[in-house]
């Protein structure tokens, strides 16, 4: 995910001073668009082949394991609220009370303390999703949470 950037528009006068257009017209662009949902909550798997083999894992459908453990941590970028929670030994999370807004939702651990991954959300009453779905699966550079879109 890229870190939010500041863009300001309008001219400065002297130094340190913005001109009230300049004041008026500030707004953040963010790498990514936020995952709409209702509540901060959800479950996270591990998605794993079974077999021995290479053939016996292309071959057989991926199951999906729990995740226990794994720290939720949600920021606000603006004003510094910070809410945390644990998946239990379901995979399942809740963070209870987190306003409407946007946030930067950082999952690490589970599996091994080395999986970390930030995504983009936003809580919203009119969101379609009720929850959220993470994913840990391996790609070519190793093991990577994902959220389920």
């Amino acid at each position: 995910m890229s870190s939010p950037v500041v863009l300001i528009t309008g001219a400065l006068t002297g130094i340190g001073r913005a001109t009230a257009h300049a004041k008026s017209t500030l707004e953040y662009r963010w790498g990514e668009a936020p995952t709409p949902v209702r509540q901060v909550s959800g479950k996270i798997m591990d998605i794993r082949r079974q077999g021995t083999t290479l053939i016996e894992r292309v071959k057989n459908p991926p199951v999906e394991i729990p995740i226990g453990g794994a720290q939720i941590q949600v920021l606000h970028p603006t004003n510094g609220a910070v809410y945390v929670g644990a998946s239990d030994d379901f995979g399942a999370f809740e963070l209870a009370g987190v306003p409407d807004g946007v946030y930067v939702m950082r999952v690490r651990g589970g599996v091994s303390q080395d999986d970390s991954s930030n995504f983009l959300i936003q809580v919203t009453p009119t969101a379609v999703k009720e929850s959220l779905q993470l994913i840990r699966g391996d790609l070519c550079g190793g093991p990577v949470i994902q959220l389920r879109r």
